[in-house]
Formats: structure tokens, C-alpha cells, sequence
């Protein structure tokens, strides 16, 4: 475990926040992270493949998809409600 300060950065309409790294660091530069914020906990983990993509743009993927997944989808909020099955 490392102890290190968040610096939150504020750039036009963004903000952006820095931590301090080390060598045990698990992502690479640019790779695509979920980030979970639960009661001042930060975890950065990386997504499953169904988490990244827009299910209100892929519906007849959606359609397709096994029941688990559907409900996993949708219990994540990643599919509008007018746009299930």
C-alpha cells in the first residue's frame, strides 16, 4: 500500500485528478480504467468488455445477449430503460 496527495487539477470545463504512482502501478498509459467511488474509497480496476461499450446504440447486440448479462447491463444503468427488451 502507498500513502501519497490527490491533486485535482481544473482545466477549462474539466477537471482532472493526479496520484502518485510507483513502479507496482498495474495500467499502462491510456489504457481504459473503471473508476469506483464508494464512501471516500477510490478503486481503479480495470472494466469488463460489456461495461465500455453504448448498448443504447448496439440494441439488436443487446437483444442477443444471454439473460445474466442483460440484467448485469442494466443493473449498472448502462442501457436507458426505453431501450430494453
Amino acid at each position: 500500500m502507498k500513502v501519497g496527495r490527490i491533486k485535482i487539477l481544473k482545466e477549462d470545463d474539466e477537471q482532472k485528478a493526479l496520484i502518485p504512482i510507483d513502479e507496482d502501478w498495474p495500467f499502462e498509459d491510456d489504457e481504459l480504467i473503471k473508476i469506483i467511488v464508494e464512501k471516500k474509497v477510490v478503486k481503479l480496476v480495470a472494466p469488463e468488455w460489456w461495461e465500455i461499450i453504448d448498448w443504447n446504440t448496439m440494441k439488436e447486440v443487446y437483444d442477443n445477449l444471454d439473460e445474466v448479462l442483460k440484467r448485469k447491463i442494466l443493473e449498472h444503468g448502462l442501457i436507458e430503460l426505453s431501450q430494453q427488451s
